[in-house]
């Protein structure tokens, strides 16, 4: 069987971006997107990409060393939400199958049967410099996009993010 993961997404990487572009991946998980915006910027470009979950977070470092443009990514393991400080993850019963199934939450009663783990959160506005231009903000993180952009809001009120993906 073959297929091809994440499509849309990789599809908006290659249409939206060009080389020299700075991209965010927001939600990098094991970085096939990361892969695609990597390539799409190239080796002038500038790849930010983040995973929120430290056990899959290692895998997307591996997987980078082996890219290409890999010199042009920066990998954070840390959530971006509304604030910086501690933030809850979720884990599903079934993470050990799915690793993309964990998930940031706030304000939210976790099932009984989902590990809870904590991890750090930043918003963007305090990551980025605030006259970054950024071409495409892709997003993949599992319901916590409404806080992510809260914390894009300096970012987004000065127009400094053309297109956003999720």
């Amino acid at each position: 069987m073959h297929g091809i993961l994440a499509m849309e997404a990789c599809e908006a990487a290659f249409r939206l971006c060009s080389v020299g572009n700075t991209v965010v991946d927001v939600g990098a998980n094991v970085g096939v997107v990361t892969s695609a915006l990597s390539y799409s910027v190239g080796e002038k470009g500038k790849v930010y990409a983040f995973e929120a979950n430290p056990v899959t977070f290692s895998t997307l470092r591996r997987n980078l060393k082996t890219l290409r443009y890999q010199k042009t990514i920066h990998a954070f393991s840390y959530a971006l939400s509304d604030g910086d400080g501690i933030i809850k993850m979720g884990l599903s019963d079934d993470y050990n199958n799915n690793i993309g199934v964990s998930y940031v939450t706030k304000n939210v009663t976790l099932p009984d049967n989902h590990c809870v783990e904590k991890v750090h959160s930043k918003k963007l506005d305090n990551v980025l410099s605030p006259s970054v231009d950024i071409k495409l903000l892709k997003m993949d993180i599992e319901r916590h996009e409404y806080y992510a952009l809260k914390g894009a809001e300096n970012l987004l009120s000065n127009l400094r993010i053309e297109n956003i993906f999720f």
